[in-house]
């Protein structure tokens, strides 16, 4: 579709996700500032023993949050392993993970993924945020049925959108470079009742 689009001439803006391989104008947020802030945060907490939740990791915006959740715990002198990166996810082995205190604390791709596996854990009899905290990323609240604020990374839709109207028109009048052009809104963490510190009684 990418090379569909140039060949024809045809201006576009993607929003949210790219791919690496096709260097196009695209819009999202500060994906990796977000994974930083949402892993810093739970350092501060005391959580040492944090995993990331992801889902779709062939998605550029889900690769660049992994980043900073790597990076926010390399900084805390905390090495990542490949068994930092929870995928496809056994939910029985997550529970007990949680049960045993191997895992205090997820730092999940989007709301949507922190929602569901919070409904797991709340089902097995898991106390959130005493026996592991959990931050999300989109403040996307819709969905929702814990009764528990999820701290978050909130992404400024609005902005987004205003970014990739503005771009597309410098497309539509020929005022972008060829390649890449990326832009970026920031991102804001929303401390909610879904972190605290880890439960060591």
């Amino acid at each position: 579709n990418y090379h569909s689009l140039t060949e024809r001439g045809i201006p576009f803006v993607l929003l949210d996700r790219y791919s690496r391989d096709c260097p196009t104008p695209y819009v999202g947020c500060t994906n990796f500032e977000g994974g930083f802030l949402a892993t810093q945060t739970l350092l501060a907490h005391g959580h040492r023993r944090i995993r990331f939740l992801g889902y779709d990791f062939y998605l550029s915006s889900e690769q660049e949050r992994f980043d900073g959740f790597c990076s926010a715990m390399f900084h805390a002198g905390q090495p990542v392993t490949g068994e930092g990166l929870l995928l496809n996810v056994n939910e029985e082995w997550l529970v007990q993970a949680v049960k045993r205190g191997d895992i205090t604390a997820l730092v999940s791709v989007n709301d949507r993924r922190a929602y569901h596996i919070m409904e797991v854990l709340l089902a097995a009899g898991i106390r959130i945020p005493q026996q592991v905290s959990i931050t999300g990323f989109d403040d996307w609240q819709h969905e929702n049925r814990t009764g528990i604020g999820l701290c978050t990374v909130k992404q400024d839709f609005e902005a987004i959108g205003r970014l990739g109207a503005m771009l597309l028109f410098d497309a539509l009048q020929g005022l972008l470079p060829d390649g890449d052009v990326k832009v970026r809104a920031g991102v804001q963490l929303l401390m909610r009742d879904s972190v605290t510190e880890p439960d060591n009684g």
